[in-house]
């Protein structure tokens, strides 16, 4: 079970609250201050404005800093002396210090990295968390009420951030936010983990601009899992930087980006693009009632045109829009008519409407065990039709045994009907990219995926760096794999000609000749391998102008391997999430081809048989044109093999390319291993 995390409960809702610099009459303090006693009120809590140059605040007296009592469940800095305020307060008990105050470490100096350390080690003094410094009070808004489930917003902006909260103008309803600044000590992930577990909280929408640690993330991970709360992101910086330092094809391919995409997709949360779509997205599962058991999405609308679309986008997703049943079909043309297509999507015709059989033939539709999801496009092309589209889409949410999406297609949110629809609570999204994305993100749910809860070892993983200790060389590197069950191509590692000719003649012509050249790590770009050699005279011949060209130590004799498919695999280190595992396309072109597909350690074989899946490359492991199937199990042992190399914390790098696929098995042709 993850940890329980941080209880943010009395931050949200304090007991007794004092704000340092409280203010009436001096902007921007005013109204931060007005804010905050706001918040205090709205939960029954004290608020106690500290003012030397103030008699009282809002109506409030103030008070000196030291007759402050001495237990605060909030202590709020407004001014810029937040180290004396914090000394001040010593012999306090203090749950929570939040520091508005700028001129810290996002300075990027020496001096202000200190002076923040110096504050969390002074609040920590006192038994306090702190969020900021470097935040605005957003936390303590007071949200409009709205029945649950509501979402819970988690901004490291707050300019971005206002926007989200906005979704309350379209019926959203949100239990928490906040702007968490420099994140000195509280960071994202810990409001990630409390929101995820708070009963009002449907789903977490987040936008990130970077993670201060990976075992927050992955805690933040695990408690959504566990509390069955979806969460939904915004990740900003799609950074590559410190790839081209890596010794390894995988440590070139592995970017920080592409590492969190794997992780967030192990986890089950769902990143979108910009906030419209985080907001609409998080804000549908939220409130999209039961899970579906089934994967298909049928989709219902009086627009023939508006479904083909619709199907193209789901089909583009990845998703599927699957043929009702025969007996669904029966059924639908008893209530439409011959003319109408009913396999899905279903083309009601606008009529059926009017005279009544909305409710049937949504009946109808989501009766099919073939779906899982419907979606609604929702319009008033005529004034008639708006009560009859309306009543449509509330009696399939009233259900309540599948979700449904209303797609609004209409101009304005003001439409009485997307009103209504969102008064009563029903899922909404105002275009059809956002549909599909939230239909994907309901299929993803984590509830649905860990039903049982995280995997074993989520949060366990810790993120080693440094250099390596040593790099192995390839005929070391080929041993070290062979222990560990990844089988190399016969071969041996030979130091002069005749060596190389009686080891090509015992492993049996044509052969793979290669440079031992300490540090070469990429010999084929360094022209240090030499290939398809048929006979003895090709053999000296290549071993004199390998010598010739590079001065190598000696030479290693390989078996030529004909057939197969070449696959990359490796491990590489991210420094936020530590070991991953890449499987993609291999040979001397794989960073120019990039099919790969990467896990954050830990995983399972479903996992791995669902990286190969996303490669394009997994359709050539099939039967094709006559040739034999390519051995795909012995494929996922290797990628498990890695996997447990990279849980063992031996390695810092390492890369198998080409690992060479067979009807039979797989070969590794050449190989790095790193050491740690």
């Amino acid at each position: 079970m993850a940890d329980a995390g941080v209880d943010l409960t009395y931050l949200y809702a304090p007991r007794r609250l004092a704000v340092v610099g409280a203010h009436d009459a001096k902007p921007p303090f005013d109204f931060m201050t007005a804010q905050i006693a706001e918040r205090a009120r709205a939960v029954g809590g004290e608020f106690i404005p500290v003012n030397p140059t103030r008699q009282s605040v809002f109506g409030h007296p103030t008070v000196a800093l030291a007759d402050l009592p001495d237990e605060l469940d909030v202590v709020v800095i407004l001014i810029a002396g937040v180290r004396e305020v914090l000394e001040g307060l010593s012999g306090k008990r203090v749950g929570f210090v939040v520091v508005h105050a700028s001129g810290f470490a996002e300075l990027g100096t020496d001096e202000g990295i200190a002076a923040e350390r110096k504050i969390v080690e002074l609040a920590h003094g006192l038994g306090a968390r702190m969020v900021g410094p470097n935040t605005n009070m957003n936390l303590f808004e007071v949200l409009r009420p709205c029945p649950t489930p509501k979402i819970g917003i988690v901004a490291q902006s707050g300019h971005q951030g206002r926007p989200i909260v906005s979704a309350q103008d379209l019926g959203m309803g949100v239990s928490y936010w906040v702007t968490t600044g420099n994140e000195a000590d509280l960071a994202a992930a810990d409001f990630i983990e409390f929101m995820a577990r708070t009963p009002d909280t449907g789903a977490v929408a987040g936008y990130i601009e970077g993670f201060r640690t990976g075992a927050g993330l992955r805690r933040a991970a695990a408690a959504c899992i566990q509390a069955r709360t979806p969460m939904v992101i915004v990740k900003v910086g799609r950074s590559e930087q410190g790839a081209a330092a890596a010794l390894s094809h995988t440590g070139q391919l592995a970017g920080a980006d592409a590492t969190l995409d794997a992780f967030f997709a192990q986890t089950a949360i769902h990143r979108v693009t910009d906030l419209d779509e985080l907001h609409e997205v998080a804000s549908v599962l939220a409130r999209c009632g039961p899970l579906p058991e089934a994967d298909g999405i049928a989709i219902c609308s009086a627009s023939g045109g508006c479904n083909a679309h619709l199907v193209d986008l789901i089909v583009d997703a990845g998703l599927t829009a699957p043929e009702l049943s025969e007996k669904t079909q029966n059924r639908l043309r008893d209530l439409l008519g011959p003319n109408l297509s009913v396999t899905n999507p279903v083309d009601n015709g606008g009529r059926s409407l009017l005279l009544g059989a909305g409710p049937e033939m949504i009946d109808a539709i989501m009766d099919d065990p073939a779906v899982g999801i419907v979606l609604l496009p929702v319009s008033t092309p005529l004034p008639a039709m708006a009560d009859p589209i309306r009543d449509l889409a509330l009696h399939a949410f009233r259900r309540g045994d599948k979700p449904v999406i209303g797609l609004s297609l209409m101009p304005s949110t003001d439409d009485p009907v997307f009103r209504e629809l969102a008064a009563q609570g029903v899922p909404l999204v105002r275009n059809m990219r956002n549909a599909i994305s939230a239909a994907k993100a309901i299929l993803n749910h984590p509830a649905r995926r860990y039903p049982d809860g995280p995997p074993p070892g989520l949060t366990a993983v810790e993120a080693r760096t440094g250099p390596p200790s040593s790099v192995l060389d390839e005929a070391a590197s080929l041993a070290w794999l062979a222990d560990r069950g990844l089988p190399p191509v016969p071969h041996r590692l030979t130091r002069t000609p005749d060596e190389a000719a009686r080891a090509a003649a015992g492993i049996g012509y044509p052969v793979v000749v290669k440079a031992v050249v300490p540090g070469l790590n990429h010999k084929t770009e360094s022209g240090g391998v030499i290939l398809d050699v048929q006979n003895e005279d090709q053999l000296r011949a290549a071993v004199a102008d390998l010598t010739a060209r590079l001065g190598p130590d000696g030479f290693l004799v390989e078996r030529f391997e004909r057939g197969g498919l070449e696959f990359l695999l490796g491990i590489a280190t991210d420094p936020l999430l530590g070991p991953t595992v890449m499987v993609g396309v291999g040979g001397v072109d794989a960073e120019a081809i990039r099919d790969t597909a990467i896990s954050v350690i830990p995983f399972d074989r479903p996992r791995a048989a669902e990286m190969l899946a996303t490669l394009r490359a997994s359709r050539l492991l099939a039967n094709r044109r006559g040739r034999p199937p390519l051995d795909r199990e012995s494929l996922l042992d290797a990628i498990m093999a890695l996997e447990a190399i990279a849980r063992s914390g031996a390695v810092t790098e390492l890369d198998v390319n080409p690992l060479l696929v067979l009807p039979d098995g797989v070969r590794v042709l050449d190989a790095i291993v790193a050491l740690r």
